[in-house]
């Protein structure tokens, strides 16, 4: 019989973990940009209005669906020699929680992208919204 997760062993890892690090290290700089940027109150009272109960969900979806976006922009322009297939999108939106795990792990602040559900769908909408041209390969 044979194993299913016999295929996981031939994604490439370590480019998919690389990606994923790349693009939370640019989201987690521009978190810091935005903490730091809260000790102007014009900037202070726009994070309080996007992050109110009814506007904050969307923000922070908003926010996951940009972070997915931009790992797999990442994957297509700077690691080409990658096959980019539906495993590999699938593998990659699990790269890109281990490091919003990880990077919580570390207690950095965390303004918008907690490894949470709301990030996880978001991440999988950003995924799969800029790899839409890899769907259908195998």
């Amino acid at each position: 019989m044979s194993n299913p997760l016999r295929r996981l062993k031939f994604l490439p890892w370590l480019p998919l973990f690389q990606v994923a690090a790349l693009a939370t290290g640019l989201t987690f700089v521009i978190e810091i940009l935005l903490v730091e940027g809260t000790q102007i109150p014009s900037i202070s009272q726009l994070l309080n209005i996007l992050l109110q109960p009814p506007l904050g969900l969307f923000t922070v979806l908003a926010a996951a669906v940009g972070l997915g976006a931009l790992a797999t922009f990442i994957l297509e322009h700077f690691f080409q020699k990658v096959v980019i297939s539906t495993p590999v999108l699938w593998a990659l939106i699990l790269c890109v929680m281990v490091m919003l795990w990880a990077r919580s792990l570390l207690q950095f602040p965390i303004l918008f992208l907690a490894p949470d559900y709301t990030t996880l769908m978001g991440v999988l909408l950003g995924v799969f919204w800029q790899g839409q041209a890899y769907w259908r390969r195998y």
